[in-house]
């Protein structure tokens, strides 16, 4: 989205009703509302939203950000992060070391820490955390550990995605790391606006994290759990609020039971590269927000390609998402994807196996969901933000 849309849409939302509801409803209630996924009309224009991610957002977008993923294909053994899954901004190596059954340390050579972390499993239906992140030198370090529905440490693929950003003076974004506790504390805080971003706390597991200075729509918003502890969190949707943009957060023990957890939640809109690239020659990308019966919600998915509108279909208990006309060579290129469920009664969402490079204009995703007790379920409204390193023509 170029810089005259950008301001175009906060202006048009700017002047509307102050609390303008995504995937929830109640958005001035104290419980903040249920999750549910429904088309934004309030955002007009829709066409102007499917423009690529990577134009330049606004004059104040000078430094450029660091961001990498890792994705842990043999998760038995350490090795380097699959080639196919794995980026880093600076250009180094990404590696990962499994320290015990279900916990790894990755390390990305380059990157800056202080950012914000998102990790998906795959292809099972365990839970993985940010259990702890930092710097080692000039690399970041991020120990992730998955669990089963037992809240016992196993092996398990997953795909780790890092993202940090200092740029202030625009809309753009943002992200927080949350301690969930009665009084909740912020770390690793970047508002691109430049307006404190604050957390409520409502009742056990049940939290709200205002962006002030965001505008709703054209947007997504991601949550994972950044805890030693067995607890998962989700997204119960996000809406706006006067001065700004709500994100709603629910977290859950491994029972379901609502339980206090801490978190890391994104949200925004240009997801995440360099900004300042300019198609062909840029890392292309997108999100989308998913209908549980499959669908795509048009006013909450984006892709950098404009050839071309994301779709989801539902197929058996598998969602398959299609990104498309995001690369148009063959051969594999690394993909990173996160993948979060809407839902507040303990529903979350995995990937069911590793993204997938289209053969000649589309790549895909595939995600399964579960109920609180890691059963298949297909009533799960999600988001997904779909990553591609891609140096080449849409």
């Amino acid at each position: 989205m170029n810089a005259r849309h950008w301001f175009r849409s906060s202006l048009y939302v700017g002047a509307i009703a102050a609390c303008i509801s995504i995937f929830t409803t109640g958005c001035g209630s104290d419980d903040f509302g249920d999750a549910e996924f429904s088309e934004a009309g309030s955002v007009e224009d829709v066409d102007t939203l499917s423009e690529p991610l990577l134009t330049i957002p606004g004059g104040f977008y000078t430094q450029a950000p660091d961001y990498g993923w890792c994705g842990v294909a043999v998760p038995s053994v350490s090795g380097n992060c699959h080639g196919g899954y794995s980026a880093n901004s600076s250009g180094g190596t990404n590696t990962y070391t499994r320290m015990a059954a279900g916990r790894y340390r990755l390390t990305l050579p380059g990157i800056a820490s202080g950012g914000n972390a998102q990790v998906t499993p795959i292809g099972s239906n365990v839970h993985c955390s940010i259990m702890t992140m930092g710097s080692n030198g000039s690399a970041l370090i991020v120990d992730v550990g998955c669990r089963d529905t037992s809240g016992t440490f196993v092996d398990n693929r997953f795909l780790m995605s890092y993202y940090r950003d200092t740029n202030v003076g625009g809309v753009l974004g943002g992200y927080a790391t949350v301690r969930g506790a009665a009084n909740p504390l912020l770390m690793n805080v970047w508002n691109s606006t430049g307006g404190a971003v604050s957390a409520t706390r409502s009742a056990i597991g049940r939290y709200r994290i205002t962006f002030p200075g965001q505008v709703i729509g054209a947007d997504t918003a991601q949550v994972t759990a950044a805890s030693s502890v067995p607890e998962y969190c989700t997204l119960a949707g996000w809406s706006g609020v006067a001065g700004g943009v709500a994100v709603n957060v629910r977290c859950f023990d491994f029972a379901g039971a609502p339980a206090d957890a801490d978190f890391s939640v994104f949200y925004g809109r240009n997801v995440r590269g360099e900004p300042r690239n300019t198609l062909p020659t840029g890392t292309q990308g997108g999100f989308s927000g998913v209908f549980a019966g499959g669908g795509i919600s048009a006013a909450f998915s984006r892709n950098t390609c404009t050839s071309g509108s994301n779709s989801a279909t539902f197929s058996g208990s598998t969602y398959s998402e299609t990104y498309h006309a995001i690369t148009a060579f063959q051969g594999e290129v690394p993909i990173g994807t996160v993948v979060t469920a809407v839902a507040t009664n303990g529903t979350y969402c995995n990937l069911n196996v590793f993204p997938v490079q289209g053969v000649l204009t589309d790549s895909r995703a595939f995600v399964k969901c579960f109920n609180a007790s890691g059963q298949v379920t297909t009533a799960a409204h999600t988001t997904m933000v779909f990553l591609q390193d891609a140096m080449g023509p849409c």
